[in-house]
């Protein structure tokens, strides 16, 4: 039986009462791997995702901006989405590296290198998590494992420069719109449709993205696009045809034609990349 109050009960403290409330951001693990490699080469490794990357040895550099970047044990390495750099290795060493995406503000950072201090708890965390990868083979990840992933993102995110981050776009219209984009990337959007997700007109709304991001709305959605189809290309066993009807695109040629534009490069190469990197390494 619940106990009645004596009337001198002390009040539950206020929540927030020295902030506001929490703002949830969540990261989604595209892929992880762990491996005992024998050399690598890889020349250009752009995609639109994050990267985390760790070795056990050293034996294994990356190359951004045409400078070399040593991988050492006691450092953790997160590459933003579209950053150019290449990856070279030779002799033996331990690999492990999460693809992952992330919520704002920290999906709008593109073309960024960090090299981060690792503390000895979380290299032993890296340490563990490769070791049972290493274990489990093509075996899916334990949750345990899974909670290690997401450790290691989130302690790196952690270490990022706030200064950085204070200058991406935080507006929260523009996060409205964006997210209904995201969960209507087979349709056609109108920017009259989208105008009206933010409680603004038209003209307002250009001028929004273009202050913020640098691109009208349609632009940027068919940019979301084409990141969807470039998760596919690299995640999924969908054929060409099968993303472009995934994507709202008329055509595989239709497809192919905006994916071009906008990456340089057409749907098929662009998987034969992701496929190569990975083929690249080899396992001992």
């Amino acid at each position: 039986m619940a106990k009645k109050s004596n009337g001198n009960q002390r009040p539950l403290p206020e929540l927030y009462k020295y902030g506001g409330p929490c703002k949830n951001i969540s990261a989604k693990v595209l892929r992880c791997n762990a491996m005992k490699a024998e050399d690598l080469l890889y020349e250009d490794l752009a995609a639109p995702y994050w990267r985390f990357y760790w070795n056990e040895q050293n034996g294994a550099h990356f190359v951004v901006r045409d400078q070399i970047v040593e991988m050492r044990p006691d450092k953790f390495y997160l590459i933003a989405p579209e950053t150019h750099y290449a990856a070279k290795g030779k002799g033996y060493f331990d690999h492990f590296y999460i693809h992952f995406s992330v919520d704002e503000p920290y999906n709008y950072f593109e073309d960024v290198f960090f090299e981060i201090d690792a503390d000895s708890a979380h290299c032993i965390l890296a340490s563990k998590a490769l070791k049972k990868m290493l274990r489990q083979g093509t075996t899916p990840p334990s949750p345990t494992l899974m909670m290690h992933y997401y450790t290691l993102i989130f302690y790196a995110l952690s270490d990022l420069p706030e200064d950085l981050i204070a200058e991406l776009p935080h507006d929260e219209r523009l996060s409205w719109v964006i997210r209904y984009m995201e969960g209507n990337l087979k349709s056609k959007l109108s920017t009259e449709e989208l105008s009206k997700v933010a409680n603004m007109s038209p003209k307002s709304l250009f001028r929004l993205f273009n202050n913020q991001l640098g691109v009208s709305p349609q632009d940027y959605f068919k940019k979301l696009k084409i990141k969807q189809a470039c998760f596919y290309l690299h995640y999924s066993q969908l054929n060409i045809e099968e993303i472009a009807e995934e994507l709202g695109f008329s055509s595989r040629y239709h497809f192919t034609r905006v994916f071009s534009s906008i990456r340089n490069i057409p749907p098929a190469a662009f998987r034969k990349i992701g496929n190569s990197y990975y083929n690249a390494i080899k396992r001992i």
